[in-house]
């Protein structure tokens, strides 16, 4: 009789394989690029490689230092990965940390005149005094970058916008666009006048326009009489006030300085009767008695958030 027997053959893994086939960390998310026996890992700027903890894949029966043990980066570290056949294969492991990404401009002025940027974004908007010499000012410019090009100090001609760009260590780059405002007096009656452009009494605008075109350091002038945010029924209508923007009531409407107003005189009169029906006009002399005034603006008046100066004088306010 016979017996038959099966025989299977597994050829086992090579034991002189000891290669490192991956390498990363978690805390960064960074992997690194194995060339040879060199292993290369950039981690971002700021992180600290005192105690980095790698997850290591490799080929061999053994590393050492082992995967998932904090390590110090900061000079070049060493594995040894041991083979089944006790051979070995030393790594050098080297961390480098990222340079500086930032590249911010955080504060932009003049000093001569002293005027200060607002910085929205990547512009720069800056107001300064009428009748400034804007076609050689000198800038102070605290920035996060590495440089910036043309340098804080350096006089330029601002007549039109001016380019600034901040190159990082990194030596990635933003650019700013630095724009100059020449503050204004703006003109506002109850009705518009002439063009309607603002700038003077003979084509003076609605104090709503004038509000609206305003920009931080401009003046607002406005004459006598009942000045409204519309005309309607929207209640919401409101005069939005604006940081920086100064607002002087009680002026007759030909005024060459802002000293020859008279407010007592020259009554100016922000009102919320935007659907002119209110029984005592322009001014309310008996809130018991007055009729139409619920019709009017929630709001006469409203500041922007976050905004802390303002300047309302000369005016009297009727809801």
């Amino acid at each position: 009789s016979t017996k038959a027997y099966t025989v299977t053959v597994t050829i086992g893994p090579d034991p002189s394989l000891k290669d490192i086939t991956a390498f990363s960390f978690t805390s960064p998310a960074v992997s690194g690029v194995i060339t040879g026996t060199n292993i290369a890992i950039t981690v971002p700027f700021g992180t600290d490689v005192n105690a980095l903890v790698p997850t290591i894949t490799h080929t061999g029966a053994s590393i050492n230092p082992n995967s998932g043990v904090a390590q110090n980066f900061t000079n070049p570290v060493i594995y040894t990965v041991t083979a089944a056949d006790s051979s070995i294969k030393i790594y050098t492991v080297t961390v480098t940390v990222a340079l500086n990404p930032a590249k911010d401009i955080t504060a932009f002025s003049f000093a001569s005149p002293s005027a200060a940027g607002i910085i929205t974004g990547t512009n720069i908007s800056v107001t300064i005094p009428s009748g400034t010499d804007v076609t050689a000012l000198v800038p102070t410019i605290t920035h996060t970058g590495a440089s910036i090009s043309p340098n804080s100090g350096i006089a330029q001609n601002f007549t039109n916008p001016v380019i600034y760009t901040v190159t990082a260590a990194d030596s990635t780059t933003k650019n700013y666009t630095v724009t100059l405002h020449v503050a204004v007096q703006l003109y506002a009656k109850p009705s518009a006048t002439g063009s309607g452009d603002c700038f003077s009494w003979a084509n003076a605008c609605t104090l709503q326009t004038a509000l609206t075109g305003a920009f931080s350091g401009d003046e607002i002038w406005v004459s006598a009489g009942a000045h409204k945010p519309a005309t309607g029924s929207d209640r919401f209508a409101t005069f939005q006030l604006k940081a920086g923007v100064a607002n002087y009531g009680g002026f007759a409407g030909t005024e060459t300085a802002r000293s020859q107003r008279n407010p007592a005189t020259n009554v100016t009169i922000l009102s919320g009767d935007i659907d002119n029906n209110d029984s005592q006009t322009p001014i309310i002399t008996n809130l018991a008695t007055v009729t139409g005034n619920s019709t009017n603006s929630y709001h006469v008046t409203t500041g922007a958030t976050g905004a802390t100066l303002y300047l309302l004088t000369g005016y009297e306010l009727q809801g």
